[in-house]
């Protein structure tokens, strides 16, 4: 049995409205090393952690002023949390993750690296309504691939302390075996901005469980 579930109730607004503005505030308070990030280079060697953040602080800003409302709300409220999770990711303490730059990819034109967490991530557990999909804690491996230009091209994150019991719709108790979540980005520009920057294209999460798989896919457009 398999399902795919793409949210149009959310009881959890109020979560989602806190959580975006706790990533604003995170993200104004990136490291200070970024600041001089216009003046890099396109990297020609593997990514580097200090060009991670400096990107995500040029390039991520709060999605909730440009998107859609009824798109960016009528979605479930574990794929709101998700789309905000790479800032979140490059604003934590560096000293809670490892960083490792992957093989460039030549055909794709893309530079790839992980940050997976520096401690054991404890066994999952959902203990929050059914129908959030959220982990009570979110601990894993967080993969980044950006363009030349240090743009973001797409994040993924595998959730960690698998496989563990849960309760979650539509299957009641089952045994989650896997928890993928995929962004892709797309890139917009304000009137009156110079800039351009990176708000989510498309998210999807991919829960695999003893009875059957959950694929919640949204899709994101820009206002006109």
């Amino acid at each position: 049995m398999s399902g795919l579930l793409v949210g149009e109730e959310n009881p959890g607004m109020a979560y989602i409205h806190r959580i975006i503005g706790c990533t604003a505030v995170l993200l104004a308070l990136m490291s200070p090393c970024a600041d001089a990030y216009g003046q890099q280079a396109a990297p020609e060697a593997a990514l580097t952690l200090d060009q991670l953040v400096g990107a995500a602080r040029r390039y991520f800003r709060d999605t909730a002023e440009f998107l859609r409302g009824a798109k960016m709300f009528k979605i479930s409220a574990g794929n709101a949390f998700w789309t905000m999770l790479p800032g979140i990711v490059l604003s934590a303490d560096p000293s809670g993750y490892v960083f490792a730059a992957q093989p460039t990819d030549p055909a794709a034109s893309l530079l790839n690296a992980q940050l997976t967490s520096s401690k054991p991530c404890p066994a999952l557990t959902m203990t929050g309504k059914v129908l959030f999909y959220l982990p009570d804690e979110v601990c894993g491996t967080s993969s980044f691939a950006v363009h030349n230009d240090l743009s973001f091209h797409k994040f993924a994150f595998d959730v960690a302390g698998l496989p563990a019991p849960v309760k979650i719709s539509p299957f009641g108790r089952c045994m989650l075996q896997r928890y993928r979540v995929e962004i892709e980005f797309q890139s917009v520009t304000l009137p009156g901005d110079k800039e351009p920057f990176l708000v989510p294209k498309q998210s999807s999460a991919h829960l695999e469980t003893d009875k059957g798989a959950i694929v919640i896919t949204s899709v994101f457009e820009p206002k006109k």
